[in-house]
């Protein structure tokens, strides 16, 4: 759909690599998304080299902000949700395997997709930076990923969500995710297919 990329006014948002979904012993562990790191590790590097801008975000529980996420993903317990995703808990933090670089961008969301004004200031970040596209790699591919995906498409962003760099808790959410953003929404590509269209750029 997109076969030549401007790194320049390209951004990969890097959608929650959190400790709280890797960690193998936190109760919101995502089995695949540790695999994944390699791969975005790579996807970062080749377009952080590119002149791209790479973006993290940290799901983030703000206590009494959203009841019915407390209600549906919580079981009704605001403590537990803040515990393990709120600011500052040990399941907030990005995973210390992520590479990070002091310019990156680095911003708390607090609901599912990014780039809603009102919970996240990450579309400001972009419009700043003139960015018209935007990759999306981390986790979950049928939650957060999925969802900062519609958002983009709303917003008139060229979008493409990485195959083998995001991750879900089952193949069948995984390949339905896709499907979806395919379906309406942007492209899905492999970590390869898009170092491979930056580099038609250059």
């Amino acid at each position: 759909m997109y076969p030549r990329l401007d790194p320049v006014r390209t951004a990969v948002l890097v959608i929650d690599m959190q400790d709280a979904f890797i960690r193998q012993d936190s109760p919101a562990c995502v089995p695949s998304a540790k695999r994944i790191v390699d791969r975005i590790n790579a996807l970062t590097l080749c377009l952080r080299s590119a002149g791209a801008t790479i973006c993290f975000t940290r799901h983030t529980v703000v206590e009494h902000d959203w009841s019915r996420y407390v209600e549906i993903v919580a079981g009704g317990d605001p403590a537990r949700a803040s515990a393990l995703l709120g600011g500052g808990t040990g399941g907030h933090a990005i995973f210390s395997g992520i590479d990070v670089q002091p310019g990156d961008v680095v911003v708390d969301k607090m609901r599912f997709g990014a780039l809603g004004t009102e919970h996240c200031s990450l579309n400001g970040e972009l419009v700043l930076r003139g960015i018209d596209t935007v990759v999306i790699a981390g986790t979950l591919t049928n939650i957060c990923c999925e969802s900062t995906a519609r958002q983009a498409m709303e917003l008139d962003y060229r979008t493409i969500v990485v195959a083998d760099a995001t991750a879900a808790r089952s193949d069948a959410a995984q390949t339905a995710a896709l499907l979806n953003v395919f379906a309406a929404f942007g492209d899905v590509a492999t970590t390869d297919q898009i170092c491979a269209r930056l580099c038609s750029v250059n």
